[in-house]
């Protein structure tokens, strides 16, 4: 937190409240398909789908900055925002393969976007997952740590540390399928 740079992305669409929901997401690894690329890919097409919208109730904020440090910044900077706003979250990654849906909860456990995630999963035609919020994993951990412990959850597929291809080289475009992100967009929607 000294005098630097960190560049992230932000965009936000405004609601008809000042109650927002936030969608984040990570560009740190380029190189890995499903661990990096894929939360990109279906937060930018999940975007234009709430754009569409002709009216939101909530306001929707998409956040696209490096993994972990990144988050930390953000939070160091709009936490207090974060705080008095958010009404739920999730954080976008992993989320291109053909696995089945693993949704992690909050650390609150019953937050709006818990209760959203199981409700939308639970009348789904699908195989999924519910697990408890640990303190290992992606940037939900920096959203749900002591001071914020914000309404964030994530949704994923085949979830990180799980597949044999996570972090290495196969990890690559052979490994994605661009129809499970389009599922992976219709279920975000779906919250929405």
């Amino acid at each position: 937190l000294e005098d630097g740079s960190l560049t992230y992305g932000e965009a936000v669409l405004k609601g008809e409240t000042d109650e927002e929901v936030l969608f984040s997401t990570y560009l740190c690894h380029p190189s890995m398909a499903n661990n990096e690329l894929s939360g990109p890919l279906v937060q930018a097409f999940l975007y234009k789908k709430i754009a569409a919208l002709p009216k939101r109730k909530y306001t929707y904020r998409f956040l696209f900055a490096p993994e972990t440090i990144g988050v930390i910044s953000y939070l160091h900077r709009f936490g207090d925002h974060l705080t008095k706003h958010l009404a739920a979250g999730y954080v976008l990654t992993c989320c291109g393969d053909t696995g089945s849906f693993v949704y992690k909860r909050s650390k609150r456990g019953d937050a709006l976007c818990d209760r959203i995630a199981e409700h939308v999963l639970k009348y789904r035609d699908a195989a999924y997952e519910v697990i408890p919020f640990s303190i290992g994993g992606s940037d939900e951990r920096q959203y749900c740590s002591p001071g914020f412990n914000l309404p964030v959850g994530s949704l994923t597929r085949s979830m990180y540390q799980r597949y044999k291809e996570y972090h290495t080289s196969l990890d690559n475009k052979d490994f994605i399928s661009f129809a499970a992100m389009e599922e992976t967009i219709a279920v975000y929607f779906e919250f929405v």
